[in-house]
């Protein structure tokens, strides 16, 4: 049975809920696809950005749903388009997190539907120069080659980022000890940073039971991410009031759902960090955090915060325990695997686009000219070097 596809302009909030709520059910969703994210986002932004539902449907089923966002892009200064965001405002006061992103699509007919809607867009619809496509998995059909070649798509990477997380049902086949699945260096850290907090007292993590209880945590969170920030001299998460204003909404909306865990992690009483983290299917993903940094380096509260945050969603049955993009070494020595996440633009066959690529090659081609230059002269060739060996020098330097 054929694809159809069309695009809804501008349709309220309420009925793209229910179109994407009853898609969600059929599909292999991210909690960044879900519709507690999508609705929150949609909620948060003003009359002002138009969006785009783009909707596929196979014998009237909906099989494939896009927010798309128009907005004007200005490269370089003379560079213009006409560019479409998906699932994204394009603009970062009104884009609060954008991973594990992608069409929402029903499971078994994935590779149908996206090849259906981006037809579609090539083929039927006028007016955009390129899709952009933020924090999309690579193992995604979007990042791949083959589908893009046939539509005459071309494909280029902004930047890509590893996601490290916790495979939670690896450390159980390996006995359910997860310290013992990181390194012996790693281990013996957190295990002395946990002997001085014990010091204090007893060390807990309490996972917030009520609304209420939420929100101390997330008053906590903010003032501890905030002090430490401020004090490098930058502002910190919660120094964009939409996106604590984002957060506190998703928060009260989603919390009786099970969808929110916010963690306090104290030593004899005392708040040492708080962790915000959002749910969907077993799959745990760290949104936030707030620590108390000490003097004191072998108190390590973040190690040890994340260490009490796995074991209790270790013990809880959960599938993983995301870092989210950023290849910090705590993410990649706390966790056992790693997606990697590509930011992207898809251009149609443009003259702009084509001179623009020239003149980013001339770019390149000039830095490595200037670098080679660079290194030659490092290189302090003998009087008398041919040309070839001067050549090899700057190779070999």
């Amino acid at each position: 049975m054929s694809i159809t596809v069309r695009i809804m302009e501008g349709p309220d909030v309420g009925a793209i809920g229910s179109l994407w709520q009853t898609l969600e059910l059929q599909s292999e969703a991210s909690f960044f696809q879900s519709w507690s994210w999508i609705g929150n986002w949609l909620q948060s932004m003003p009359g002002s950005i138009r969006h785009q539902l783009i909707v596929a449907e196979r014998s009237q089923e909906v099989v494939g749903l896009g927010i798309l966002v128009p907005q004007k892009v200005v490269r370089h200064v003379v560079f213009r388009s006409n560019a479409l965001f998906l699932n994204e405002a394009g603009l970062d006061e009104y884009d609060f997190i954008v991973e594990h992103n992608g069409f929402l699509l029903k499971s078994g007919l994935e590779s149908e539907v996206l090849e259906a809607c981006l037809r579609y867009l090539v083929q039927e619809r006028k007016g955009w120069d390129e899709l952009f496509l933020s924090g999309i998995r690579t193992d995604n059909l979007l990042a791949g080659a083959p589908l893009l070649g046939r539509l005459g798509l071309h494909h280029r990477e902004l930047r890509s980022s590893a996601s490290p997380y916790v495979d939670l049902e690896m450390v159980r086949l390996s006995g359910g000890d997860y310290l013992s699945t990181i390194s012996s260096n790693r281990r013996a850290q957190i295990r002395r940073s946990i002997r001085k907090y014990e010091l204090a007292g007893a060390l807990t993590l309490r996972v917030a039971a009520t609304l209420n209880e939420a929100m101390d945590i997330f008053e906590d969170l903010k003032e501890l991410h905030q002090s430490h920030w401020t004090a490098r001299g930058e502002g910190g998460s919660f120094a964009r009031t939409r996106w604590e204003q984002f957060h506190r909404n998703l928060i009260n909306a989603r919390f009786s759902h099970g969808e929110i865990q916010l963690a306090r992690v104290s030593a004899g009483g005392k708040t040492i960090g708080c962790l915000y983290n959002v749910v969907r299917n077993g799959w745990v993903s760290v949104v936030q955090t707030g620590f108390r940094y000490e003097e004191d380096p072998d108190f390590r509260p973040g190690y040890v915060g994340h260490y009490l945050a796995i074991d209790y969603n270790l013990g809880r049955g959960h599938r993983a325990y995301d870092f989210l993009a950023g290849e910090s070494r705590y993410k990649t020595s706390l966790s056992n695997k790693s997606h990697q996440l590509t930011w992207a633009v898809l251009q149609q066959t443009r003259s702009k686009f084509i001179a623009e690529d020239a003149l980013r090659q001339l770019k390149r081609s000039g830095e490595l000219f200037v670098r080679t230059l660079a290194g030659a002269r490092l290189s302090r060739p003998r009087t008398n070097t041919n040309y070839k060996e001067i050549s090899l020098d700057v190779l070999d330097g």
